[in-house]
């Protein structure tokens, strides 16, 4: 017979032949996909049986897959075969006939016979395993009633106890002291007390000091409220307390005092539970971090006889410092530029400032020493600096045609070596080149060109 026409994909990712056991029925999906790198038994037989069905439809299967379905539930056990577009058939069984009819069609029958016997050792291997899952989730199914029931017993043993019961709460007590680092003590006495031993309960810490109860005349009450309070303090965001009755020690008064003074100067106080108090401005840049808060009482009164006025505009700040982050910081084809804002409020010359700085390992400032920059500086530096390659290069053109003359740009370049000396100027008239003859010049050098009395030699 002919071999079909088949699509291989002789590649690692392949289609996996699938196994589905429903009751007795056994469905076997064998797709065309499979590498040629798989061993697949019957293969062979696999390849006929689908280019017999495909046969049917004309070579119009675009359906790659086998179905093999496989009835054991009674004789004569059949196994039925069919593709997309295909009505299912017998091919093979025990009953004599349809091997009868299946010899006529094939010539190759005994490997259709083999292929039968093969899917049905199969159907019982999945019929096995299909026993062994069902009883392991049996298993399960029983681990799972027994630890319910377990857990249900356990329940009603503790709901039958008396929670009131005097031995349940000191031995309750001392557990959970014991775990919050304190030891509970109660007194030997029994009915003669003394001044110095009321017969009840004591509380000592890790080092034996006491901390309730020194006298032995604290209660089983006292003891409970005590652990109970400790617990609140050190699981403060289960019960629900706000940060003050986290905090009791911060003075909110004069917190609220302080952040109003900072105000008025365009900053903002925020305090974090473990970083202590932090000074902002507007754009919630941290410009101060304070320990304490009279750190910060001692900034807001030396802003005050500063006369420290408001920053600038929020709005017009954070669209140049985004604008330089993105242009120039932020930019891959540029050096490493930062722009750094500085505040000193100890400094008596100035409130406020910028400095930019380039960073090789070391830092470098470029402008604004001691930040010294105002805000106007640095977008003026921004648009000088923040220009695209291709913007200075139109740039450059217009200011040499204003003059008479033309940028010649070399037009083939190696980018495995690439040479920024790409540039010549040549004069517009006579198309003589003026610079870049014996070496190109690079767009910097050009510039640097216009700027000397070149340009204005050639206007006067």
């Amino acid at each position: 017979m002919e071999k079909p026409e088949i699509i291989w994909k002789d590649t690692y990712t392949q289609s996996e032949i699938i196994e589905n056991l429903s009751a007795d029925l056994l469905t076997v999906d064998y797709p065309v996909y499979i590498s040629t790198r798989k061993k697949v038994n019957h293969w062979q037989t696999i390849r006929e049986l689908y280019r017999y069905f495909r046969d049917q439809l004309q070579g119009k299967c675009q359906w790659k897959h086998l179905i093999v379905e496989y009835n054991g539930g009674a004789a004569p056990y059949k196994m039925t075969c069919y593709i997309s577009g295909c009505d299912p058939e017998v091919i093979w069984s025990l009953d004599t006939a349809t091997q009868e009819i299946a010899k006529e069609k094939f010539s190759n029958w005994h490997d259709i016979e083999d292929f039968y016997n093969y899917i049905r050792d199969r159907f019982a291997y999945q019929k096995i395993k299909r026993q062994e899952w069902l009883a392991e989730q049996e298993k399960i199914s029983q681990q799972r009633a027994a630890e319910a029931q377990l857990k249900e017993e356990r329940r009603k043993k503790y709901l039958q106890r008396d929670p009131t019961n005097p031995a349940a709460r000191n031995q309750k007590a001392r557990r959970h002291l014991e775990r919050l680092g304190y030891t509970l003590h109660k007194s030997n006495k029994i009915r003669y007390y003394t001044a110095d031993d009321k017969g009840q309960f004591k509380i000592v810490d890790a080092s034996g000091k006491a901390v309730l109860g020194k006298k032995f005349d604290a209660s089983i009450d006292d003891v409970e409220r005590f652990y109970t309070a400790l617990d609140k303090k050190r699981w403060s965001g289960r019960y629900g307390l706000t940060e003050e009755e986290q905090k009791p020690q911060r003075d909110l008064k004069r917190e609220k005092k302080t952040a109003a003074q900072l105000k008025k100067y365009g900053f903002v106080l925020t305090y974090d539970k473990y970083y202590g108090y932090s000074i902002k401005d507007s754009l919630g840049y941290t410009m101060e971090h304070c320990k304490n808060l009279e750190k910060a009482e001692e900034i807001a009164e030396k802003l005050k006889k500063k006369g420290f006025k408001e920053r600038e505009s929020p709005v017009k700040q954070k669209k140049i410092l985004d604008a330089f982050n993105k242009k120039l910081t932020y930019n891959r084809n540029m050096p490493d530029i930062f722009l750094e804002m500085g505040f000193n409020w100890k400094s008596a010359t100035h409130n406020k400032g910028y400095m930019i700085y380039e960073h090789y390992g070391y830092k470098k400032v470029l402008f604004g020493e001691n930040y010294s920059l105002t805000l106007d500086d640095v977008e003026t530096y921004l648009k000088t600096e923040g220009r695209e390659d291709w913007q200075k290069e139109n740039t450059v053109r217009y200011q040499l045609r204003k003059h008479g003359y033309l940028l010649r740009k070399k037009k083939v370049r190696d980018w495995n070596n690439y040479d920024p000396h790409e540039f010549q100027i040549v004069d517009a008239a006579t198309k003589k080149i003026i610079a870049g003859t014996d070496t190109m010049l690079t767009l910097e050098e050009v510039e640097s060109w216009i700027l000397r009395d070149n340009c204005l030699e050639k206007s006067t």
